[in-house]
Formats: structure tokens, C-alpha cells, sequence
């Protein structure tokens, strides 16, 4: 999108769980514009909060990247997945600032959550059996 202030992109951030304050408060500490999307009534939506991010292309990319790590460090049970524009779906736990601001620059969407405790027991499981 190309406004008189620049190019710009948004990309949704789906929050889950006790996450989304503190999300919020990272994007407004570096002035990111964001608006957070309510889904219209009758839609179900997997995610607790849907924040449309809206940044400029460069410094606001490396910004969002930096917020995006910081939370999944911060507790190592948090999950990042990011979904290209071409549909391919990355999970980039562990990832540094620099390879999820290259990420970020071909996101449609991205998804940051805790799992469950069930959630954990079964990915434990699986990750036994060797899957």
C-alpha cells in the first residue's frame, strides 16, 4: 500500500492467550501503528486477538522482528508460526532477529502462542516417538 507518508505493509499478528497486552505495549513503546481487529459477529476465529500491524517498510520491520523474538524468548513453550504471501507455513522458534525480519518481509500472517499443557504433553509425546 502507498500513502503520501511512504510504502507500507500490514501484516495481521494473531495473539493467543496472556500475550497480547504485553504485545501491545511493545508496539506502542517503538510508535508501530497497529489496529486490532474485531471479527465480525457469527465468524469463528481461532486466535484470542487478531493486531493488524501496520509498518513501514525497514527500521519497523526490524522493530516488530525484534518484539517478535523477545516474546518467544522469554518463555521457550511460546510457538512463532509465520505464514507467507506463497502460503508456506514456517514455525521460527529459535530463529534470530535478522532471519524473522527476512520472514516478515514475505508474511501474510503471523501466530504467537503458548501451547496448552495438553498441547505440550502431546508435541512431548511425538517428539519421544521420534516424529
Amino acid at each position: 500500500m502507498t500513502t503520501s507518508r511512504g510504502t507500507f505493509q500490514s501484516i495481521d499478528v494473531h495473539v493467543f492467550r496472556d500475550i497480547t497486552p504485553s504485545f501491545l505495549d511493545n508496539l506502542e513503546e517503538i510508535e508501530i501503528e497497529y489496529q486490532v481487529v474485531t471479527p465480525r459477529p457469527g465468524v469463528v476465529v481461532a486466535s484470542a486477538t487478531t493486531i493488524q500491524v501496520i509498518q513501514a517498510i525497514g527500521p519497523s520491520l526490524a522493530a516488530l522482528a525484534a518484539i517478535l523474538v523477545a516474546l518467544i524468548k522469554n518463555r521457550r513453550s511460546r510457538k512463532l508460526i509465520i505464514t507467507t504471501r506463497d502460503n508456506k507455513v514456517i514455525h521460527a522458534e529459535g530463529s534470530s532477529v535478522e532471519e524473522v525480519e527476512r520472514l516478515l518481509g514475505v508474511a501474510r500472517d503471523v501466530a504467537v502462542f503458548e501451547p496448552t499443557n495438553t498441547a505440550r504433553k502431546v508435541e512431548k509425546k511425538r517428539c519421544d516417538k521420534g516424529e
